[in-house]
């Protein structure tokens, strides 16, 4: 149904008016036979433009209306079946969702205005999350039951007495003509606290001290706030307001997009949209408008949004009907205040915008800080400005805080306008200080046992690897950094994810160092490894050797990482059957460790299972069992008892002795191997299902 619009020049025109409405009713009884919800706007000289009537049931009318009204016999906000308001909005058509939030609203607001004492309840939440859509939608679904429906504009003072002077209008107050705006405030104050069915909505208060002088004493109505802020202490209770639910985004967005017979692939690529836009509803209302006006395809612009990011909605000639900012604008604002409330606030925002969005780290923040300089150098070292400053971003909605586990949260659409903002030079900085943080907090990658927190921090160092993509002048602690969090990668199997890491570390360090530098030959080993690990071995061999060479040359022929060298290019040959040419390179490797390390150490101990299970390939069993059984000996009184290497040992031993006719031996040692690399491992891993088909094979169910 769309409702009957009547445009007047003024609010005597509406009052007078009114009594004759009903004869409309019959001119446009085929468009409608139920006739509620008609809306009339009037006086669009004044700052609401909006001064209106809700009719929901023509039967009451009054007779005589237009001369009651008209003698003052009866206010316009008594007339029988209406609602007087001064809504700024029409009902969204393209409202999605959100009936828990409106569930908690009705509630609430019941609670509210039967309760001795009890505070209203204020919609909170981060620009552009819906708030002040979610207070119209409540508005128009429970009109019906108010006598008038009043919105007050609460961004500052003077929209907030400006509002109440067009509300003593709009209720035909006596003091509606009075210059003193405080004796006009008071006036509708008292009105309030005199009457009943009322809902009283401060939209933006995002400031909501200044509100309170507003608030009537009386619980005869309603009152409703819609704010950033997400503290009100005495004066609300806050309500905040989440991101869109992935269902109703994508419902929201096609909507939107006004694609009303969706395909399963539309539905699939407008969840991936919606993801991309951090299910915001704003930003999703701005790609819903463009598909729309644009004609363009879902997959048009998923790729543009990938590709160019912010720009998409900055440039996509959005103009929406209800709401004046777009995303960028409308944070803009929030952050403006902030940078003269609290720099150091701001800081953190700049540095949080380049980490993954959810859940950074505290640590993370602190230690960048440290090195970074003032003003987040100050904040981050003081406790309590420390706290001040989450307050401040707190206050504005622009960050969420988990206090039981000190991480906070940032919309990922927010970080592109904050990274947006930022100049070159800024952005470098705070990069360096955020990877030099992640440097100091990731753990010893090569210890097994620290797998657990790098994989907490994995995301963040992810996040700033992308974004240094840009850096004019990436450093080597960027590198380093890179090439550790790919070995801890590697080690758990995600090549793909390594992959990047190692071969932008090796490129730095190229053009840090030049070609023939240890650290140039890491980065080379570390990479050769990795296609090793894939079976990538044509690609793994002439970085192994390429790797080897530099060694050699920069550190001598007996060094330890000679040796490690030598071992994984005996490793790739063994791999292809090359025995002959892998034999004396194990050999070498073993030779030197034992000459630097000793002989109870673990490289040692790793060349002796790899010569054993040479020797097992090459079928000289009884040449491998005392080198791996010797291997296991040093593992298990150097290494945790449940270390993968110590499986290694126990896979080694096994398959040797199980071709020797011990079978039920060579069962127990793999069964021991699958349960620690099960435990650390984990399922998927390929260690882990390498020994479960070796025992498959051998018809035994693991344990």
């Amino acid at each position: 149904m769309e409702p009957l619009t009547i445009i007047l020049s003024g609010i005597a025109s509406l009052f007078a008016i009114i009594g004759g409405i009903w004869g409309f009713f019959k001119l446009f009884r085929k468009r409608d036979k139920d006739t509620t919800g008609i809306i009339i706007p009037g006086d669009y000289n004044k700052v609401f433009k909006d001064c209106q009537v809700y009719i929901s049931d023509k039967t009451k009318a009054p007779e005589n209306l237009q001369q009651k009204v008209e003698s003052g016999a009866i206010k316009p906000y008594d007339i029988p079946g209406t609602t007087l308001h001064n809504l700024p909005f029409f009902q969204n058509p393209f409202f999605t969702g959100r009936e828990e939030m409106l569930k908690k609203l009705e509630n609430n607001l019941k609670k509210s205005s039967s309760a001795a004492i009890s505070q209203p309840p204020a919609i909170s939440g981060l620009g552009g999350i819906g708030k002040t859509q979610i207070a119209v939608e409540y508005a128009y679904r429970h009109m019906k039951e108010y006598k008038v429906v009043l919105w007050v504009n609460s961004e500052e003072v003077a929209t907030i007495t400006a509002s109440f002077g067009e509300i003593a209008r709009a209720l035909d107050l006596r003091e509606k003509d009075e210059k003193n705006i405080d004796v006009v405030v008071e006036a509708v104050k008292s009105w309030l606290n005199a009457n009943e069915k009322w809902l009283l909505i401060f939209d933006n208060a995002d400031k909501p001290d200044i509100i309170r002088k507003y608030l009537p004493g009386s619980r005869n109505g309603h009152i409703l706030i819609t704010s950033r802020a997400a503290a009100f202490g005495t004066l609300a209770e806050a309500l905040e307001v989440d991101e869109m639910a992935s269902e109703e985004a994508v419902l929201f967005l096609l909507k939107r997009a006004k694609i009303n017979k969706p395909e399963t692939e539309d539905n699939e690529t407008a969840g991936k949209i919606a993801k991309e836009l951090g299910y915001l509803p704003l930003a999703i209302d701005q790609a819903g408008a463009f598909l729309e006006e644009s004609r363009c395809s879902l997959n048009d612009y998923l790729e543009s949004f990938r590709e160019h990011g912010l720009k998409v909605l900055k440039d996509g000639g959005y103009s929406s009907r209800d709401y004046k900012y777009t995303v960028a604008t409308t944070w803009s604002m929030s952050l403006d205040q902030l940078k003269e409330e609290n720099p150091g606030a701001v800081s953190i925002l700049h540095l949080c915008s380049f980490f993954a969005p959810d859940a950074i780290p505290f640590e993370l923040i602190k230690r960048a800080g440290e090195s970074f300089g003032r003003p987040l150098e100050d904040t981050v070292t003081d406790s309590l400005k420390f706290d001040r400053a989450l307050s401040d971003l707190l206050k504005y909605s622009l960050v969420r805080r988990r206090p039981d586990t000190n991480q906070l949260d940032i919309h990922r659409l927010l970080q592109a306008v904050i990274r947006d903002e930022l100049k070159q030079s800024e952005t470098e900085k705070y990069l360096n200080s955020a990877v030099g943080s992640a440097a100091d907090v990731l753990p010893d990658v090569e210890d097994y046992r620290n797998w657990s927190e790098c994989e907490k921090l994995t995301p963040y160092i992810l996040s700033l690897a992308r974004h240094t993509e840009s850096m004019e002048k990436p450093t080597e602690d960027l590198a380093l950094l890179l090439s550790r969090t790919g070995y801890y990668l590697d080690g758990r199997a995600d090549y793909e994810q390594a992959e990047p890491l190692y071969k932008r570390a090796l490129e730095i360090d190229e053009k840090a160092f030049g070609t023939e530098h240890t650290g140039v030959a890491a980065d080379l080993n570390n990479l050769a490894s990795l296609y090793r690990n894939q079976g990538k071995n044509e690609q793994a061999e002439p970085l192994y050797k390429r790797s080897l060479e530099i060694w050699e040359k920069v550190l001598g022929p007996e060094h330890p990482d000679v040796a490690t060298s030598l071992n994984n290019l005996a490793e790739l040959y063994r791999a292809q059957d090359k025995y002959e040419q892998a034999e004396p390179l194990y050999k070498r490797a073993l030779e030197i460790d034992e000459k630097v390390h000793g002989t109870e150490h673990p490289d040692v101990a790793t060349d002796l299972n790899n010569l054993a299970l040479l020797y097992y390939d090459m079928g000289k069993y009884k040449q491998a069992e005392p080198l791996c059984k010797r291997a296991l000996e040093t593992r298990e009184k150097v290494l945790d008892p449940e270390h993968p290497d110590i499986a290694n040992s126990l896979f080694c031993i096994g398959v040797v002795v199980y071709e020797q006719g011990r079978k039920k031996e060579g069962i127990r040692m793999l069964q021991r191997a699958y349960k620690i690399y099960l435990d650390k491992l984990g399922d998927d891993h390929p260690h882990t299902q390498l020994v479960l088909k070796w025992l498959q094979s051998w018809g035994v169910k693991p344990e």
